[in-house]
């Protein structure tokens, strides 16, 4: 996904909608993924889940470009543990 995002300038327009809907599909269900977690404690009862999964995608999508960059997966594992250390703060 963050591959096609990232040539939007040479795709057609109709597109960008579509690549949208998915990523709002994903975060929708990490949301639910959050929702249940909270009402197990697993994390914060405090969270906004629909917040924090829009959050996640975001910085997910980052981590996995520079991960690409890099060759390697530390952003990414970085990105998780940090990620997940903030639900339960």
């Amino acid at each position: 996904m963050g591959n096609l995002g990232q040539e939007m300038g040479a795709l057609p327009e109709s597109f960008r909608a579509q690549l949208t809907n998915v990523l709002v599909d994903w975060q929708i269900r990490f949301e639910r993924c959050l929702e249940a977690a909270k009402s197990a404690g697993e994390v914060s009862a405090s969270i906004d889940c629909a917040s924090w999964a829009t959050f996640f995608w975001i910085g997910w999508e980052g981590a996995v470009l520079r991960a690409k960059l890099e060759r390697h997966g530390e952003p990414l594992r970085l990105f998780a543990d940090l990620f997940l250390k903030s639900l339960r703060s």
